[in-house]
């Protein structure tokens, strides 16, 4: 059963033995991936600054330059992105913490300018787990092609992932079973400090707490390529057993589903150390900042693409909720449709202190099933400033997503 599995899986992994989508693409497509090349390029040579002088942002900042490189390769197979794929990735993987005697448990991205706190440290998922994988999946998928250096490379950052990286989380004690059917990480109570490498207990009141879903659900995406990549169930297991308080968590209606930032999942999560005794160490509520429900539904998609936690009704809903429910109509600053946060909040941008929180976005992970999702995504495209930041990871992204007809099939299950 496991080697069906296993063949069931590489059979649906992504393969190059056809040409590029590019020389099919139709020549508007073609000149919309001539304009955001050199952009993608661009910032992914940007290298990372110093994480110690750095915040949060380090890690999202420097996800939003790899993905664009491996996009824009599946798309082209121009393997000058995947050149400077490696050197980004490099630069990376030096600015990791090493432990010099218990490598295998506490090497990580903890020492960043927060110094009060590092529990976002579960952005690991982000930086590396998914785009290294991914990498390994384009390198397996033509290794006579491309060959070395990249293949040892893929390999050695599969093995690190695979057998240490990952298994890490376990051994720092932030596994949490919830009962015998679902289960969820919690932020660290200890790190390593960074001159005397000795453990100290971690800063901050919601040290030991319940991870926020979109901080879980990016490292949850990075299992899911391992699990295509080994066949090995303890994936499976884990994204199950977290998918499941997730979706039960959804409060669903006639128009449309939502869902909190966090929710308060177990005793870790009480002042007491007691399920539903006393106070909480934090609230349940819609967080402002409405892109973090657009990474919770990228999670949905990669689950259902799978077989795992979802199914039809669910994305429909979903995208019933972006195209309708959150659905505002063009914005006069700038023409791109606009769209109120997931529970119909919405707050204009203030130009005066810059802040853009209080609304939401298109769910554009929702293009493989929806015409009107694919739609919308033109229409911002067509009406943004190619200057503007996130363009170019946007054009790659639709680009890519087109390619591809309509569909309900799940990628990776057969």
């Amino acid at each position: 059963m496991t080697q069906l599995l296993l063949t069931i899986l590489v059979l649906n992994t992504i393969t190059f033995a056809e040409p590029p989508i590019l020389d099919s693409a139709a020549q508007e497509h073609q000149s919309l991936f001539a304009r955001v090349k050199p952009l993608i390029l661009a910032n992914g040579r940007g290298l990372p600054h110093s994480l110690a002088e750095s915040n949060e942002s380090w890690f999202w900042i420097n996800s939003h330059k790899l993905n664009p490189l491996l996009d824009a390769y599946e798309y082209s197979h121009d393997t000058v992105f995947l050149d400077v794929f490696v050197s980004l990735m490099k630069s990376i993987l030096a600015e990791r913490y090493m432990h010099p005697t218990d490598p295998d448990t506490w090497s990580g991205w903890y020492h960043y300018k927060t110094r009060g706190h590092s529990y976002m440290v579960i952005h690991a998922g982000i930086v590396y787990y998914q785009p290294a994988l991914r990498f390994v999946e384009i390198i397996r998928s033509d290794p006579a092609g491309l060959g070395d250096p990249f293949s040892e490379l893929a390999e050695s950052w599969f093995r690190d992932i695979i057998k240490v990286s990952i298994p890490a989380w376990d051994k720092r004690g932030s596994w949490k079973e919830i009962n015998a059917d679902e289960g969820w990480y919690i932020k660290l109570t200890q790190k390593p400090d960074s001159d005397t490498h000795e453990l100290i207990p971690e800063a901050g009141d919601l040290a030991g707490t319940t991870y926020a879903y979109n901080k879980l659900h990016e490292m949850l995406k990075g299992f899911l390529i391992a699990y295509r990549l080994t066949g090995n169930d303890w994936y499976r297991d884990r994204i199950e057993k977290c998918a499941r308080p997730f979706r039960r968590n959804w409060r669903v209606d006639d128009e449309h589903a939502e869902w909190n930032y966090r929710e308060i999942l177990g005793p870790w999560d009480y002042k007491r150390g007691k399920m539903g005794e006393g106070d909480t160490y934090f609230t349940s509520w819609i967080h402002p900042k409405g892109g973090y429900y657009g990474t919770d539904v990228e999670y949905v998609v990669a689950c259902y693409n799978h077989g795992i936690g979802f199914g039809r009704a669910d994305i429909e809903k979903l995208i019933q909720t972006n195209t309708t429910f959150m659905f505002r109509g063009p914005s006069r600053r700038e023409g791109s449709p606009q769209y109120t946060n997931i529970d119909g909040s919405f707050n204009v941008y203030k130009e005066a202190n810059k802040k853009s929180f209080g609304h939401g976005s298109l769910w554009s992970s929702l293009a493989q099933f929806s015409p009107r999702i694919r739609e919308l995504w033109k229409a911002q495209i067509d009406r943004t400033d190619p200057e503007r930041y996130g363009y170019a990871n946007s054009v790659i992204g639709y680009l890519l997503a087109i390619s591809k007809p309509i569909s309900w099939t799940p990628k990776n299950v057969r």
